[in-house]
């Protein structure tokens, strides 16, 4: 409420605004609004066509497999977190599951965060930091040599998620109004129904809190509001689980199965803090520096909670990638959701409220990186030849043609993109085998082996696809991880006979094998 009332630049002649006029400040974000759009629209419109690839499929394919008579957690063993079986299921029931479909489903998102962006920079005067903020999210999804890859990972649709639950925030703060914190909490506690880290987003409550102390404003309904839009978030997702009749196998499969995906660490902290910081042209960390200056040399700028929201929020996406401590690039999108609106946030409230010397370079730094932007963009490809080449052999092998015929013993490659494609129901209930050669001693990973195996002979699948995938040697080819499972190496050589093997050369680095079952010759 009390930024509402706020006007367009503060009186007197010592800022930038004041100095240049409203209509001039205005005209100059105009034209930038227009340079950024137009790029941004050039990224958007090279993005058309990408295919869906790594994690999205797998995902999908969970929810299609619980369609199709298998239980969500009893026979479709996977450590994803069930909301990510809602949203991708809810994507593929609206959009379907085709390419053209998850683009459909990932450019609704996007329109999701640029909104949440607009509503965040809805205070008078700040437009230009929800337009900066977006145009910058952009090129970090679509614009960077991984983007094909990053599209509709669950960072970024959580990132899109709590962008929303932190415009109520802020909303919250301006109107005084605490229902609103009850989309926040919805926001929160979805979103770590997608992945646990997403609760550390909890937090910026606390800032709300201490404005409404310092107001005189009761906090219980705050508090309030917040806690019954956390607990119908968790009971949404609890609903699902008892609906599925999986919730006792969620809780057994977590407890078991996520220490083991946890101890995979191969990247240090200090090669993770790196990439987290080390976009190309050193953009980030110049953005970085700079606002903390301009936030440590600005008493207003400092003591402006929605400034705190939103670096509270960067932080804590920074923490949320560091936690995870797998060092993909994906990982990273809630914090740059939040940094590259926090940064344009701390450069018009600069170029607005702060001293005119202040303001000419907070301006320079925005017309600097806004010209960088096309020169940002790195082109992102994506080998399609082993999706495409595996689809058409096991076509020709009449993979489909009833349910479990086929087993796919394959990471991120495409093995679960191409049953998908095919509709294909597989034999075990196993998406992926990153937990099967892991090559280590524990008695988790004996029983969810011996899980493995015991479906795997009673299904007695007529194919079975194993790619060259190496996990978690994620730049190494190969089918030496065999080796870490003597037991599954052995039944493969005794029952099954190679059919085919393609892929692992110079030219496509991607490769797998067909075996048949012998007794199927």
């Amino acid at each position: 409420m009390l930024a509402d009332r706020e006007t367009l630049v503060e009186r007197g002649p010592s800022t930038l605004a004041s100095q240049l006029g409203p209509a001039k400040l205005k005209i100059i974000w105009l034209l930038l609004t227009v340079w950024l759009a137009a790029f941004g629209g050039a990224l958007l419109f090279a993005a058309r066509n990408w295919p869906m690839v790594q994690d999205a499929p797998i995902l999908i394919y969970m929810g299609f497999l619980t369609e199709h008579g298998m239980r969500l957690y009893r026979d479709v063993t996977e450590v994803q977190f069930p909301g990510s079986v809602l949203l991708y299921s809810f994507g593929r029931h609206v959009f379907g599951s085709s390419d053209a479909g998850f683009r459909m489903f990932d450019l609704c998102a996007l329109a999701v965060a640029f909104a949440a962006m607009m509503a965040i920079a809805r205070r008078s005067g700040y437009w230009f930091a929800g337009v900066f903020g977006f145009a910058f999210f952009l090129w970090s999804q679509k614009g960077v040599k991984l983007s094909i890859i990053n599209l509709g990972q669950r960072d970024f649709f959580i990132s899109c998620m709590l962008g929303v639950g932190i415009a109520c925030l802020i909303e919250a703060l301006r109107r005084d109004e605490p229902r609103l914190l009850a989309v926040f909490g919805f926001c929160v506690a979805f979103g770590a129904s997608i992945k646990p880290m997403a609760v550390l987003f909890v937090l910026p409550v606390v800032i709300v809190l201490l404005e409404m102390r310092r107001r005189e404003r009761p906090l219980a309904p705050y508090l309030g509001w917040t806690t019954a839009g956390v607990a119908a978030g968790t009971a949404l997702v609890i609903g699902f689980l008892l609906w599925k009749h999986a919730l006792g196998a969620f809780i057994h499969v977590e407890l078991r199965y996520i220490p083991l995906y946890v101890d995979i660490k191969y990247r240090t902290f200090r090669q993770m803090f790196r990439q987290l910081i080390d976009p190309p042209r050193m953009l980030l960390p110049l953005l970085a520096i700079c606002g903390a200056g301009l936030v440590l040399f600005q008493r207003q700028l400092r003591q402006d909670r929605e400034q705190q929201v939103l670096m509270l929020c960067a932080l804590l996406g920074a923490a949320a990638f560091l936690l995870q401590h797998k060092g993909f690039d994906y990982h990273r999108a809630p914090f740059l959701f939040f940094f590259y609106l926090w940064a344009g946030w701390v450069l018009v409230g600069t170029m607005l409220h702060g001293r005119r010397e202040l303001g000419w370079a907070a301006l320079a730094l925005t017309a600097l990186a806004v010209a960088s932007y096309p020169h940002l963009r790195e082109k992102s490809t994506y080998d399609m030849w082993m999706i495409d080449t595996l689809q058409s052999d096991l076509t020709a092998l009449h993979a489909a043609d009833k349910p479990g015929e086929m087993q796919c013993l394959d990471t991120t490659f495409g093995c679960t993109t191409v049953a998908l494609r095919m509709k294909a129901v597989t034999a075990t209930g196993y998406t992926t085998d990153y937990l099967l050669f892991l090559d280590k001693h524990d008695p988790r990973l004996d029983e969810l082996r011996q899980d493995f195996l015991s479906r795997f002979e009673a299904a007695k699948p007529r194919l079975v696809v194993l790619t060259n995938q190496q996990w978690p040697k994620t730049l190494d080819y190969g089918y030496d991880e065999l080796a870490a499972w003597p037991e599954f190496k052995r039944r493969l050589n005794d029952e099954y006979t190679l059919t085919l093997e393609r892929g692992g050369t110079e030219e496509h680095g991607r490769g797998y094998r067909i075996y048949t079952r012998k007794a199927a010759l």
